[in-house]
């Protein structure tokens, strides 16, 4: 393939469900959460015999970009783009693409959430280079979709259409996309699994950058419109400025509903990766080691009688007894105790110290 391959990383998130330890100075994906590496860290090393580091593009704020230089000081410096606001993915993806169709006309965009797990990096570079390769030769507009091995609940799908082929010469199935379904509740999602029709949305996304403007271009019209302005400022000497400007005017809308959904041009690749978004502490104990009970227990602790629960510790002794299913998470200045069913509910707690205006504990 001739075309050059660009990585754009969305690294903006909150990770919010990871609170405490996961902070606005300090989100989940800068955190050591499932290995020695940090998510970002594990993300861009993940891809590193596929694109090179010049052609690697983090999209992040002004808050975490000392951050990410430190944790990633191989990026160059003007790979990392800032945005001044956070607008969802399809303004942040419009951006990037204007800085990879300004470097290589032709490039192919992967667009990677920063703090994602993957159990075999080697599988899941093959299957990007198959979905960039479709992606410059056919110029459509790839997602990463993943069978489902249970009803999960925190996840979005996608709904393949009725037509399925195989990928030349791969043993992968790719197929039009029907339609994306946010986070169903468990009937739904059941449902979702039985039918055999539904991929979690991995939010992993292959394309041409020429192809994903000429689709915002159609479908959000009022969103190129401003990128082209910020286009006209590139080279310019208050290009940040400006940028940031117009960038700040822009509606909150996301790559999925705003254009994937809305284009002919969209496929599903149906990826055979072993993946998850870590998206909650239950999600440790896929991902972590755990004791003979059941526990995924980390820094001192001592248990008796507790089963199959998260305890994350600090610096301080954590002892339980007679848990079961229960989350621990104790850092400098608070402590959580949760059942692990209740996980999701904790990006509610953070909304509650917002609206009570506890932002040292954000």
């Amino acid at each position: 393939m001739k075309n050059q391959i660009f990585a754009v990383i969305m690294a903006g998130g909150s990770g919010v469900r990871f609170w405490p330890k996961s902070r606005k100075k300090l989100p989940k994906q800068f955190l050591r959460i499932t290995g020695d590496k940090t998510m970002i860290q594990s993300t861009v090393k993940r891809i590193d015999s596929l694109v090179p580091y010049q052609n690697t593009i983090v999209v992040t704020n002004l808050l975490h970009a000392n951050t990410v230089q430190s944790q990633l000081p191989f990026i160059p410096s003007e790979n990392i783009v800032l945005e001044p606001v956070g607008r969802n993915t399809a303004p942040c993806i419009g951006l990037a693409a204007l800085i990879v169709e300004q470097k290589d006309r032709e490039g192919v965009m992967l667009v990677l959430p920063a703090d994602h797990w993957i159990k075999d990096d080697k599988q899941f570079c093959n299957e990007l280079k198959i979905a960039a390769t479709i992606a410059a030769e056919k110029e459509t507009l790839i997602a990463f979709g993943i069978k489902p091995s249970y009803p999960e609940t925190s996840y979005g799908y996608i709904q393949c259409g009725k037509k399925r082929s195989l990928i030349p010469e791969t043993e992968y199935e790719i197929c039009q996309i029907e339609k994306f379904r946010e986070k169903p509740d468990i009937k739904q999602a059941e449902a979702f699994v039985k039918s055999g029709n539904f991929y979690w949305n991995s939010g992993t996304f292959v394309w041409k950058a020429s192809a994903i403007l000429e689709e915002i271009e159609k479908s959000l019209p009022f969103l190129h419109k401003g990128l082209m302005k910020i286009k006209e400022h590139f080279g310019k000497n208050n290009k940040k400025e400006e940028i940031d400007k117009i960038f700040s005017s822009f509606q909150s809308e996301s790559i999925d509903f705003g254009v994937m959904e809305k284009t002919n041009r969209a496929e599903v690749i149906l990826s055979q990766v072993d993946w998850s978004d870590v998206g909650s502490w239950k999600a440790l104990k896929n991902h972590l080691p755990a004791d003979n009970s059941g526990n995924v227990v980390s820094k001192k602790h001592i248990l008796i009688d507790t089963n199959n629960s998260i305890i994350e510790g600090n610096e301080r002794m954590i002892a339980a007894i007679g848990l079961k299913d229960m989350v621990v998470v104790d850092t400098k200045d608070v402590l959580l105790i949760c059942p692990k069913e209740k996980c999701q509910q904790i990006k509610n707690l953070v909304e509650q110290l917002k609206k009570e205006g506890k932002d040292e504990f954000l």
